[in-house]
C-alpha cells in the first residue's frame, strides 16, 4: 500500500474516532469545568464572609473588655496618685484594687486580674482566689506569653470543678506598678454582646447564582441567620433522603458536599451543593449553599458550542491530511530518485526541496550520509572524542586503575555514584571511592593481581526504600599483559536477579499445576466410572435401607472427591471456562445470601458497593467459587464470631505496573473487591506460603490446601491480582483487582 494510502487510512479513521470522542467527552468536560468554576466562586466568597463576620464578632468583644480594663486603669492611676502623695502605701493601695476588682465581676463569672514579672516566676497580683500564684508554669500563661497584651484566648482549667473551657482577655500594661492589668471572661458568656442584625447585614449582601444564600449557626446548632430556619435547632435537620445534613456539614469542614434538600418554595426535592467554616474560637459556623441545577444552565448553549466546534476540527483535519500527504511523498519520492542516482552511478544526492522540517532533516542527513561515505577518512580524528562520549553514557560504573591501585579514569556514572569530582579522584586509591564495596574487594583485588577478566556477583548492604537487597556484577578486565592498568566495570543487577528469581518461581508452580492437572484428569475419570456404578447399584437396592445409606455416604464422599479435583484442574488451568461479561455486584449479593444461610449466625456480614463500574469479563462459576471461598475462608478465621465485609470501589492506572510474581498488570480502569474479616490474623512467617498449593494450616482431614490458590488461580485467569494485609490478632483482607469491562 503506498504511503498516501496509508496517511489516508490512518488519519481518517483517528478524525473520525476523534470527533466521536470529542462529542462523548464534551459533555463531562463542560459540566467539571462548570462545578469547578461554581466551587471556586463559592469558596471566594465563604472566606470574604468568614473574613468579615470574624472580625466583627472579635472587634465586639475585645472592644468591651477593653472598655473594662480602660476604665480599671483609670481608678489605679488615681490610686497611684494616692500611693505618691504619701496618702496610702503601695501594699494598702493594691489592697484596695483588690477589693474593687472583686466587686467588679464581668458577665456571669468574669474577673479583674493582674500579672507581675519577677526573676522567680510570673505572679497573680490581682485575682479573685489565685492571688500571689506563681502561674508562669501553668498551660493558659504558657498559651499567652507571647502575645500577652491586647486581645486574646486561652484554655483554661477552673481549678474550682476541675471544667476546662474556652476564655477571651484583653491585657494593658500599667507601668508605675509593673503590671499586666487585664479583664477576663468565658467566651460564651460575650456572646450576647453580637449583634445579630449587624451579621445579618454582612451575610445577606452575598448571593450564590439566583437563589443560593449564605446562612449563620451559633455552637449550640441555632439558626442565626436563615431565609426559611431561623431560630430552630437544626443539628439533627434531615433531608428528603433521610441523610441528616448538619451531621454530614460537621464531617466534611472546610471542604464541598452535596446533599438533597426540598425547595420551600417550590417543594421539589434539588440537589445542592454547601461549603462550612467554622469561625475560630466562637464554635460559630458559616455556610454557602447553592443549587446545583444553577450550575448547569449554561451547559446546553456550551454543549452545541462543542458540538460545532468538534466538526469543524474534523473537517480541518481532513483537509489537513490531504495537503500533509502531498507535502510527504513528493520530498520523499525525490530521495528515493537521489539515492538511486547515488548508488548507480556514484554522484552526490542534493536536496533542492522543502517541506515539513521533519522531512527536510531526513533529506539533510541523507545528503549528509552520501557526503560521509566519499569523506570516510575524514572523520577518523573524531573517534577519541567519540569514544569517550560512548563511555560516559553507559550506564555501568566505569574506572580504570593502575598497577598500584590508584583511581586514573572514571566515566560520568562513577562520579554520578562516588559524589566525588574528577579531579578529586585521580589518583586516590580506588577503594576509598567504594565504600559501599567493601565486599568486593577481594573481587577486584583478585582481578587486578591475575592480569584476566575476573567477575563476580555480589550483594550490597545499602538500605533501599523498600528495604531490599541491591545486587552488583563486577568484572575486572586487564589491559595489558604486564597489569600495569586494569578495568574494573560495576552494573546494578538487581532488577535482572530478581526476574530470574521471579522466573524460577513461576516455572515451579507451573510444574506444580501441570502435575495437579494431570492428576485431576485421571482422578475424575474414576470418579466418573464410580458415580455411574452408584446410580446402578442405588436401583438394585431401593427397598435396602441400610444399603442405600452406606451408598448415600459413597456419593457424598465422590462429590467432595469433584470438587477437589474441580479445584485442582482450576489451579492448573485447564478446566473448562466460559468468559462471558459478569456483574460483579451482582455476584457478590448472590454468594452473600448464600454465606448468610450457611455461616456461623455470630458472624455479622456488610456490604459496601462503592463502585460504579462493576462489569468484567469472567466466568461465571469460577467468579462465585472465588468469592465463596474468600468468604469461607474468613469465617474459618473466625470460630467464635465477628465481622466479614465485602466493599468495592473503583480505581485506574495510568500506566501498567509489575508484579511481583512477574506477571504485568495493564494500565486501566479496575474493580476493587476488599474481603476483610476480624479472624486473628495471618502470621508473617507464613504470609508468603499461603497460595501455595496444597499447604494449610488445619489439621488432617480438616484442609486440602487447595482453596486459597484455586482463587489465586481465577483471578490470574482474568487478568487479575490478588494481595493481603494482616496484622496478628486485627484480622486479615484479601483485595481483588479486575480489569473492567470495556465497551
Amino acid at each position: 500500500m503506498k504511503l498516501r494510502n496509508k496517511i489516508f487510512l490512518y488519519y481518517g479513521t483517528y478524525t473520525l474516532s476523534y470527533i466521536l470522542i470529542l462529542l462523548l467527552i464534551n459533555t463531562t468536560i463542560i459540566q467539571r469545568s462548570l462545578i469547578q468554576s461554581a466551587q471556586h466562586d463559592l469558596k471566594t466568597q465563604i472566606e470574604s464572609v468568614y473574613s468579615a463576620t470574624k472580625s466583627l464578632i472579635e472587634t465586639a468583644i475585645a472592644n468591651y473588655l477593653r472598655s473594662i480594663v480602660d476604665m480599671n486603669l483609670e481608678y489605679l492611676d488615681r490610686l497611684n496618685e494616692r500611693v505618691e502623695r504619701g496618702d496610702l502605701t503601695l501594699d494598702d493601695a493594691k489592697d484596695l484594687y483588690q477589693e474593687y476588682a472583686k466587686s467588679r465581676q464581668i458577665g456571669d463569672s468574669g474577673y479583674i486580674m493582674a500579672l507581675q514579672e519577677r526573676e522567680d516566676g510570673i505572679f497573680m497580683e490581682i485575682h479573685p482566689y489565685l492571688r500571689g500564684v506563681d502561674v508562669s508554669s501553668t498551660s493558659a500563661y504558657q498559651n499567652r506569653r507571647d502575645n500577652v497584651i491586647g486581645f486574646g484566648s486561652y484554655d483554661w482549667q477552673n481549678p474550682q470543678d476541675k471544667s476546662s473551657k474556652k476564655k477571651v482577655a484583653y491585657m494593658e500594661y500599667f507601668e508605675p506598678w509593673d503590671w499586666n492589668l487585664g479583664a477576663t471572661t468565658y467566651e460564651e458568656e460575650l456572646y450576647q454582646l453580637i449583634s445579630v442584625e449587624d451579621l445579618r447585614g454582612i451575610i445577606n449582601s452575598f448571593k450564590i447564582k439566583e437563589r443560593g444564600y449564605f446562612f449563620l449557626m451559633d455552637s449550640h446548632f441555632i439558626m442565626r441567620i436563615h431565609p426559611h430556619l431561623e431560630g430552630e435547632n437544626v443539628y439533627d435537620l434531615q433531608g428528603p433522603d433521610n441523610s441528616f445534613i448538619t451531621h454530614e456539614m460537621l464531617k466534611n469542614m472546610g471542604d464541598f458536599y452535596y446533599y438533597l434538600w426540598t425547595d420551600p418554595v417550590t417543594g421539589r426535592d434539588e440537589e445542592k451543593y454547601a461549603l462550612a467554616m467554622i469561625i475560630e474560637p466562637f464554635g460559630w459556623y458559616v455556610v454557602a449553599s447553592g443549587y446545583v441545577s444553577e450550575i448547569m444552565n449554561p451547559v446546553s448553549k456550551l454543549l452545541r458550542m462543542g458540538y460545532i466546534l468538534s466538526v469543524m476540527m474534523g473537517l480541518s483535519l481532513i483537509i489537513l491530511t490531504l495537503w500533509f500527504t502531498r507535502s510527504l511523498t513528493r520530498p520523499m519520492n525525490h530521495m528515493v530518485m537521489g539515492l538511486h542516482q547515488f548508488y548507480s552511478y556514484h554522484t552526490l544526492y542534493r536536496k533542492k526541496f522543502r517541506s515539513v522540517s521533519e522531512i527536510e532533516s531526513v533529506g539533510t542527513a541523507v545528503e549528509k550520509m552520501t557526503s560521509s561515505i566519499l569523506d570516510y577518512e575524514k572523520t577518523r580524528s573524531d573517534l577519541t572524542v567519540q569514544l569517550n562520549s560512548i563511555i560516559n553514557s553507559m550506564p555501568s560504573i566505569i574506572i580504570g586503575v593502575d598497577r598500584q591501585k590508584n583511581v586514573i579514569f572514571l566515566n560520568d556514572k562513577a562520579i554520578q555514584y562516588t559524589n566525588v569530582s574528577k579531579m578529586k579522584a585521580l589518583n586516590r586509591p580506588v577503594m576509598e571511592l567504594l565504600k559501599d564495596f567493601e565486599n568486593a574487594q577481594s573481587v577486584i583485588e583478585r582481578g587486578l593481581e591475575s592480569g584476566t577478566v575476573t567477575s563476580d556477583n555480589i550483594v550490597l548492604n545499602i538500605p533501599t526504600a523498600s528495604g531490599d537487597r541491591t545486587y552488583y556484577e563486577i568484572t575486572v578486565y586487564p589491559l595489558d599483559k604486564q597489569k600495569e592498568h586494569s578495568v574494573i566495570r560495576m552494573d546494578d543487577v538487581t532488577e535482572r536477579t530478581q526476574m530470574e528469581e521471579m522466573l524460577l518461581h513461576s516455572r515451579k508452580m507451573e510444574a506444580i499445576g501441570q502435575l495437579a492437572g494431570g492428576v485431576a484428569h485421571d482422578f475424575n475419570n474414576m470418579l466418573t466410572a464410580i458415580l455411574h456404578s452408584l446410580e446402578y447399584l442405588e436401583k438394585m437396592t431401593e427397598k435396602n435401607s441400610d444399603a442405600e445409606l452406606y451408598l448415600k455416604n459413597i456419593e457424598e464422599a465422590s462429590m467432595r472427591a469433584a470438587d477437589l479435583t474441580q479445584k485442582l484442574l482450576t489451579f492448573s488451568r485447564k478446566a473448562n471456562k466460559v468468559f462471558s461479561p459478569q456483574n460483579v455486584q451482582l455476584l457478590l449479593q448472590q454468594t452473600i445470601e448464600i454465606l448468610k444461610h450457611s455461616l456461623n449466625k455470630n458472624i455479622v456480614i456488610a456490604e459496601d458497593y462503592q463502585a460504579e463500574e462493576n462489569g468484567v469479563m469472567g466466568d461465571l462459576a469460577q467468579l462465585q467459587s472465588l468469592f465463596m471461598n474468600l468468604g469461607i475462608n474468613a469465617a474459618q478465621a473466625m470460630p467464635e464470631g465477628g465481622a466479614l465485609s465485602f466493599r468495592t470501589w473503583n480505581t485506574s492506572f495510568p500506566e501498567d505496573r509489575i508484579l511481583s510474581d512477574g506477571n504485568t498488570l495493564k494500565a486501566g480502569t479496575y474493580l476493587i473487591i476488599d474481603v476483610s474479616d476480624t479472624g486473628g490474623g495471618i502470621p508473617e512467617e507464613i504470609r508468603d506460603k499461603i497460595f501455595d498449593p496444597f499447604f494449610t494450616t488445619k489439621g488432617i482431614g480438616q484442609g486440602t490446601g487447595l482453596g486459597l490458590p484455586s482463587v489465586l488461580g481465577v483471578v490470574k485467569q482474568h487478568k487479575g491480582n490478588i494481595s493481603l494485609q494482616s496484622r496478628v490478632g486485627h484480622g486479615t483482607t484479601f483485595t481483588i483487582e479486575l480489569p473492567v469491562l470495556t465497551d
